[in-house]
């Protein structure tokens, strides 16, 4: 399951608000593969200039000693940043009461990693512990481990303000409980989903038809799917626990 977070922000840094959610760099370079190679059309090659060569973009870690990157605000927490970037877009209410939208803009071109199988391994939590509110309580307790564990996802997520609030890969704006992420490789976007699962927290059945209108850097394969559940409280209590076993039935058309 996902959603669409909301983070408390600032247009300016300060002590409180520090921590930056970037635009695209100046300096980010994407090689569509396909125009080269069309075997190669479901590739993409992102990184950067260095002499004359294309090396790869600067990893999470390396983010910090970027200098070809500009801010859209600061935020005061980096785990809300960090969760802010696996959902893909998001909400930021300034001090004053304004509520601005930022919208997945683009990537770095590193790997995924899951820092919550990253935390198992470790033994820093147990599998019924790796939620988005389990890993959050262990970063409270180990504020200390928070930099070392987030860097182990290379992946870096840019933004841009938007007008809308969290617009899928089909370039409509979601609809909670009505849309999913999928791998586009196996199920096209916009087509009709029947999805039977179960709410993770009132353990009630799912049983309805959705629409797959949004994709994700860890929706891989056939058998993924992400629940989009919205932008509220419950929706975030949601989502963060959400990891049911279900079936999809794709409706495709019949053309005779």
């Amino acid at each position: 399951g996902y959603y669409e977070p909301m983070l408390n922000g600032s247009v300016i840094k300060t002590g409180k608000f520090q921590y930056p959610i970037y635009k695209v760099p100046n300096d980010l370079i994407t090689v569509d593969l396909g125009s080269l190679y069309p075997e190669l059309k479901k590739y993409r090659l992102k990184g950067k200039i260095k002499g004359n060569k294309l090396i790869p973009y600067n990893t999470r870690e390396q983010m910090k000693s970027n200098k070809n990157l500009e801010p859209i605000c600061y935020v005061d927490d980096k785990v809300d940043l960090f969760f802010l970037q696996i959902q893909g877009s998001g909400k930021v209410k300034y001090q004053d009461g304004t509520v601005i939208n930022v919208g997945y803009a683009n990537q770095n071109g590193r790997s995924y990693n899951s820092i919550g199988k990253h935390m198992i391994k470790q033994g820093y939590i147990t599998p019924d512990q790796g939620s988005l509110q389990g890993i959050r309580k262990w970063f409270k307790d180990n504020p200390k481990k928070i930099d070392e564990v987030l860097n182990v996802n290379d992946s870096y997520v840019f933004f841009h303000e938007s007008e809308r609030s969290a617009t899928g890969a089909l370039g409509v704006e979601l609809v909670a409980k009505r849309n999913l992420a999928v791998d586009r490789a196996y199920i096209p976007l916009g087509m009709p989903v029947f999805i039977q699962t179960s709410n993770p927290i009132n353990k009630k059945e799912i049983n309805q038809l959705m629409v797959a209108a949004d994709v994700g850097g860890a929706i891989k394969g056939q058998i993924r799917a992400d629940f989009f559940w919205g932008h509220s409280d419950e929706a975030e209590q949601t989502a963060g626990r959400m990891k049911q076993k279900g079936i999809l039935y794709m409706l495709i058309p019949n053309n005779i």
